[in-house]
């Protein structure tokens, strides 16, 4: 009787150590999961490639080396600055529709005035 009972204990301790085994396993999954999303692919998609007669190590306009600089308000734009912003909002966006064209637009009127 003795040693049916050991068997069953060793059965049960087996049991038990596959689950934690597949716990483990589940687990370390998960965190491989989570890795792969975290981190970005390098597609042809994803990746910008410069310009013709643009150097590779060149960074795009309004960028610096810690990411993509912060737009500046319309209000702290000088007239040189509002131009700028224009001409880029005519080639890119297609004209002087948005509401951010017509902001510009406003100051750079009210900077006429002064």
């Amino acid at each position: 009787m003795a040693e049916e009972e050991k068997k069953e204990e060793a059965k049960e301790e087996t049991k038990e150590e596959k689950k934690e085994e597949t716990r483990e396993e589940k687990k370390e999954e998960t965190k491989e999961e989570k890795k792969e999303e975290t981190t970005p692919e390098k597609n042809a998609e994803h990746v910008e490639k410069p310009a013709e007669g643009q150097a590779q190590d060149a960074q795009p306009a309004g960028e610096t080396a810690k990411g993509p600089a912060k737009k500046k308000k319309i209000a702290r734009m000088d007239i040189n600055e509002i131009e700028k912003a224009l001409k880029h909002v005519k080639e890119k966006m297609g004209g002087m529709g948005s509401h951010y064209a017509q902001q510009l637009l406003k100051r750079k009127d009210a900077l006429k005035q002064q």
